[in-house]
């Protein structure tokens, strides 16, 4: 259903052009015209909520049309300034005062000259007996009305209260209050830039204001744990439990989709850094860093510990990838981190739960020269997929 009819035309004759100014029936200077078709009654009076401001008051008659309403004007021929719609600014918000909620008050826009030339577009009161702002996106015009078309003038405004219904239908006359017709300079419903990703910054397990995940695959039992050897700061406690398979581990992660910021590899800077904490020297740890929506894209590289039940930090150069896996590709996104300790054997193979502890994983600024040595395994090839998820 539309509003088919036309409200009320008069003789061409365009006033001079006036820049648009929201319509308040407070300004003393401006002349507000309220002109009723199908069965509406309208006025200019006080603000009913109280104060000496003015509004447009409406009254739906008994007797009226589904289509009645009233035209708001400010000029001859029924007229308003040109309402200056564009592209990206295509909204109009209006105060109103409705009986109930739910009720729909459509606005319409025209060419002043030429009642062929329109766009109609609907919003719903949410509150009764208050006032509420409503806001009128003229991209989204009514059903089986015209799309706005910017290369219209559209300097005629009408509202129709409670459209689609008759008075009869309605079973009553039903009073609407009007103000503040405004036109916005933006329209609300721009989306939001979207912020840049966040940059790589140490993984400290200490920052309050990130969410530290650890999550465990293969018979791993992860928590993050205050530091037994230094005091108050926290790490990543990693059990390999009796259990665990040969491939088991954690994946450390601070954002969504088991992600961390994207690491910025270049073909100078290949190697990051962890504080590690082992229950023996010679235990080779893996690391492996991946896109985080892609599991086909992934490198992996270890360093083996030296002492036992003491910090030290490994380095782990990815460009010295481990045997049998992808080596490390610069067009790539790596923004997913998982480790593997005492990678390629598997609890039972050990003998017994084994507890180690990670803290400060960082990237390194540039490479150093000699690689770190590297823990061969004969099988990873094959066991790529099976801790890839």
């Amino acid at each position: 259903m539309h509003s088919s009819f036309a409200a009320p035309t008069a003789a061409a004759g365009q006033p001079a052009s006036v820049s648009w100014s929201p319509i308040t029936f407070d300004d003393p200077a401006i002349t507000y015209t309220l002109t009723d078709f199908g069965g509406t009654s309208s006025s200019v009076v006080l603000d009913p909520a109280g104060g000496a401001n003015k509004v447009a008051k409406i009254i739906k008659t008994l007797a009226a049309e589904l289509w009645a309403g009233t035209t708001i004007s400010t000029g001859p021929n029924f007229s308003v300034p040109q309402i200056p719609f564009s592209a990206t600014d295509t909204i109009m918000t209006m105060r109103v005062w409705a009986p109930a909620a739910g009720i729909p008050i459509r606005l319409k826009v025209e060419d002043a000259a030429d009642p062929t030339k329109s766009c109609e577009t609907e919003a719903v009161t949410t509150v009764a007996n208050a006032w509420e702002t409503l806001t009128f996106n003229f991209a989204n015009q009514a059903p089986g009305t015209a799309a706005l078309n910017l290369a219209y003038t559209y300097n005629k405004v009408s509202v129709f209260p409670n459209f689609g219904l008759t008075g009869a239908q309605i079973g009553a006359d039903t009073t609407y209050y009007f103000d503040d017709l405004t036109f916005e300079a933006s329209t609300p419903t721009t989306p939001t830039p979207t912020p840049p990703p966040a940059s790589w910054s140490p993984i400290t397990f200490d920052d309050p204001a990130i969410t530290y995940t650890l999550t465990d695959f293969g018979g791993t039992s992860s928590s993050v744990v205050l530091d037994a050897a230094r005091g108050a700061n926290n790490v990543a406690k990693i059990i390999k439990t009796l259990a665990a398979e040969l491939w088991a581990g954690t994946t450390i992660s601070t954002g969504p989709n088991f992600s961390v910021p994207q690491i910025p590899f270049s073909a100078t800077a290949t190697t990051m850094t962890m504080r590690v904490w082992a229950p023996a020297a010679g235990i080779p740890i893996r690391l492996k860093v991946e896109d985080a929506a892609d599991p086909t894209k992934s490198c992996e590289t270890e360093a083996v510990t030296t002492v036992a039940n003491a910090w030290e930090t490994l380095t782990f150069n990815f460009a010295n990838q481990a045997p049998g896996t992808a080596a490390l590709n610069l067009a790539y996104t790596y923004n997913k981190v998982s480790v593997f300790p005492n990678f390629g054997l598997t609890g039972a193979q050990i003998g017994a739960d084994t507890t180690y502890y990670f803290d400060d994983l960082t990237f390194a600024a540039s490479t150093p020269t000699t690689p770190t040595p590297a823990h061969a395994d004969a099988s990873t090839g094959q066991l790529v997929a099976h801790h890839v998820r």
